[in-house]
């Protein structure tokens, strides 16, 4: 995902483009809606990973916990709209954006204040290559209805309506609509023509998709075509919608399972774990795996690991087997102690270093190889419990992850939501130095009040000072 949208949600009526760089910081006081936005992205995560009812699974015991619709609307409105964009690369031609907007809604209505809140996807408008496709879906009346219907526009012209499903764990229903060649006016001839000219190698509706009207037309200048070009280009994209809403729902399926997410509340240490089958490519969101995730790290990434810690915060981890059970040491100054023996600090920023350096280096949390340029990283609060000079050098380690990111032309991307201001600071000064560019780096201000959010984007200059930072913001 290149950006993300979202209209009243929770207390927020539109956060605007959210534009998702290599390091996206979100700011503001507490109730502004910055955690909100930052869990949306585990909320897609579990989402993608079960059948549903609706479109989003508000709540997992494993996951993040948003309630129902009905908390998650802002108070006054009935409807939350979830925009983003996706680099599409499949088919025969090069990557595009596709611009998806869901717009949400309860199934009732009227339903009471107390009343469980069902909702559907009620309207889906994708933006791409020129055109503008609406597709609006009614509601199912039950579970088993296999009637319902959606009316399909596409660049304001009214195709008719086809019935829709869920396909796999989808955020969005899949229209399901013939695919024939023959239901498509004009398109042997077009397949003729263009097998004529080596140039092309078009046989299939969905192999158009992603070429404009405008490189459309030219495929075919010069050449005798009795059709309304027009037409036949349209009723090509609305042959090809399945196809596209499938492979759309795929890739935000692939993009939403490799996100990691570590909430601002993490574990607290012990001096024992006991060893279990936890995961052991990924620390979960409250670092509870954290023990068998560091034992079962090959040695050569605890070296690598140990190396940036000790550059950074004057540290090494070690873990040790005692019967079936697992402890975690801080070496210091050649002494290891136990984590427990530790400043809390120590056993709160673990898990976030643990995950940045695999999310940074080992690359192995993405579930499937071709979904790895969209990996996305989360992180509330890392700087919890730590002293301002370890915040400090908290900053450097994200900006070491930035650096990687770039050598190796990695499209991964941080967002973390930050208190400190010595975090800040320290991303400032790395852009000073050149460590990393300007736009390597977006901060999201959240202000005003409970009522109504304001989310305006900072950026630094190139002398590492914030554009139209608030005076006192911090303070």
């Amino acid at each position: 995902m290149n950006n993300i949208r979202l209209k009243n949600f929770r207390n927020i009526d539109d956060t605007g483009i959210i534009r998702l760089r290599p390091l996206t910081i979100l700011v503001g006081k507490n109730g502004m809606g910055k955690s909100s936005l930052m869990r949306f992205f585990p909320l897609l995560k579990q989402s993608v990973a079960v059948s549903k009812r609706g479109p989003l699974l508000w709540y997992s015991d494993k996951g993040v916990d948003f309630g129902d619709f009905r908390s998650v609307v802002k108070n006054g409105r009935n409807n939350i709209e979830i925009g983003f964009s996706i680099n599409y690369g499949m088919g025969t031609n090069s990557p595009f954006a596709i611009d998806l907007n869901l717009t949400i809604v309860p199934e009732k209505q009227d339903s009471k204040p107390d009343e469980i809140s069902y909702d559907f996807v009620e309207c889906l408008n994708m933006n791409f290559t020129g055109n503008k496709i609406s597709i609006q879906f009614d509601k199912k009346s039950d579970d088993n209805d296999s009637s319902s219907v959606a009316r399909v526009l596409i660049n304001g012209n009214y195709y008719g309506e086809v019935n829709y499903e869920y396909f796999m764990s989808g955020i969005f229903p899949v229209i399901i609509n013939g695919n024939e060649d023959n239901s498509i006016p004009g398109f042997k001839e077009l397949k003729n023509l263009l097998t004529g000219n080596r140039k092309f190698k078009f046989t299939e509706p969905s192999d158009f998709i992603g070429i404009s009207f405008e490189d459309f037309k030219n495929m075919i200048i010069g050449n005798e075509y009795g059709y309304s070009i027009k037409t036949v280009y349209e009723r090509i994209l609305f042959a090809s919608l399945r196809s596209l809403l499938i492979n759309l729902t795929m890739l935000i399926r692939f993009d939403a399972e490799s996100v990691t997410y570590i909430g601002p509340f993490r574990d607290v240490p012990q001096r024992y774990y006991r060893f279990q089958n936890l995961s052991t490519n990924q620390i979960d969101m409250r670092g509870s795996n954290m023990a068998v995730f560091a034992n079962a790290m090959p040695k050569e990434k605890l070296c690598q690991f140990n190396t940036k810690a000790k550059e950074h915060f004057g540290f090494e981890l070690e873990s040790e087997n005692h019967s079936g059970h697992i402890c975690i040491n801080i070496i210091q100054k050649g002494k290891s102690t136990n984590i427990v023996d530790n400043g809390f600090g120590y056993s709160q920023v673990m898990p976030v270093l643990l995950a940045l350096h695999s999310f940074t280096y080992a690359g192995v949390h993405a579930p499937f190889s071709f979904g790895e340029d969209g990996q996305l990283m989360c992180i509330e609060q890392p700087e919890l419990h730590l002293h301002p000079a370890m915040q400090y050098q908290l900053g450097q380690t994200f900006v070491d992850s930035v650096k990687y990111f770039k050598k190796k032309q990695e499209s991964k991307k941080i967002m973390v939501e930050t208190h400190s201001r010595s975090f800040i600071d320290e991303i400032g000064e790395a852009v000073a130095d050149k460590q990393i560019e300007a736009d390597d780096v977006a901060v999201y201000i959240f202000d005003g009040d409970a009522d109504r959010v304001l989310i305006r984007l900072s950026e630094f200059d190139e002398e590492g000072f914030l554009k139209d930072w608030p005076l006192g913001f911090l303070d």
